[in-house]
């Protein structure tokens, strides 16, 4: 049975925190991530399930992969960079991350196609998202998929690629 994509409830924060949290120190090793111990963080776990935002897979019981799907509020605050976003009822795609043990088995391309799925008929037109130049695995997904690199930016004292893909 393929597993779904599914809406996160309060009752799944602090997995979703240790989830953060694993991806986290795996991607430093590895030198791909630019989370912190800070972030991210449970503030913005419980900001994205107020806003209905926050989404998972659980595979044998366990949450195995997280994406919110939030108002561009973030983005909105890089107007310095003039980055081009087309004009459309849009959100801002973040915190998405895969559990250390999934990653590289192809589920960051699934969770990412079921959330543009579930976006768009919810009457999105656009998603919005920044990845960092320090990951080229999920540039190389981001790419792969087709979607638009509108630019670069400096934000949070990180250098991030503007995507954006229009539903």
């Amino acid at each position: 049975m393929m597993e779904a994509l599914v809406r996160a409830s309060a009752r799944d924060a602090e997995e979703i925190y240790a989830l953060y949290r694993a991806a986290a120190a795996h991607g430093r090793a590895r030198g791909s991530s630019d989370w912190d111990d800070d972030y991210p963080a449970m503030e913005n776990i419980l900001s994205d399930l107020e806003a209905r935002g926050l989404f998972i897979l659980r595979r044998e019981g366990r949450i195995v992969a997280a994406i919110s799907a939030v108002p561009p509020v973030d983005l909105e605050e890089l107007e310095e960079y003039a980055v081009p976003w087309t004009p459309a009822r849009a959100v801002e795609l973040c915190r998405f991350c895969v559990s250390p043990e999934a990653q590289g088995t192809g589920l960051a391309k699934r969770v990412f196609l079921s959330i543009l799925e579930i976006l768009r008929a919810e009457g999105i037109e656009a998603v919005r998202y920044l990845c960092a130049k320090a990951n080229p695995a999920a540039y190389r997904l981001y790419t792969s998929l087709g979607h638009r690199q509108l630019g670069e930016v400096r934000h949070w004292e990180t250098d991030f690629y503007c995507f954006e893909q229009v539903l």
